[in-house]
């Protein structure tokens, strides 16, 4: 996929020096990191983009996104532009950090 102007696919970014063109473009982190580790520090990531024509696999294995939805799983939750906090056993639209704790990825800190 190729779009006009700039394109900053790779470059790095974090929850203070966010992508530049946020509508193409989002700040992935390491599953299980909302851009902070568990030391509360905050984390690098990398720019990619958000992929509103793509398709995912329609196996159900729902995540929590570091905004507080649940997303049928990590696939789906990525292009659109969302980093996973974890993987949860529940569904409905909202989740939270004390969702995580069913032990399939430690929960993280929540930048907000």
């Amino acid at each position: 996929m190729e779009y006009d102007g700039e394109c900053e696919h790779g470059n790095a970014c974090s929850i203070d020096n966010p992508c530049i063109n946020t509508d193409r473009f989002y700040c992935k982190f390491e599953l299980g990191s909302c851009g902070i580790d568990d030391n509360g520090d905050k984390v690098e990531g990398v720019c990619k983009a958000v992929c509103n024509d793509c398709a995912c696999a329609g196996s159900w294995q729902p995540v929590c996104g570091c905004d507080g939805k649940v997303y049928s799983n990590d696939c789906v939750a990525s292009i659109r532009g969302k980093n996973v906090m974890c993987f949860v056993r529940l569904s409905g639209d909202d989740c939270s950090q004390d969702d995580c704790n069913d032990g399939s990825i430690p929960p993280v800190a929540v930048a907000e």
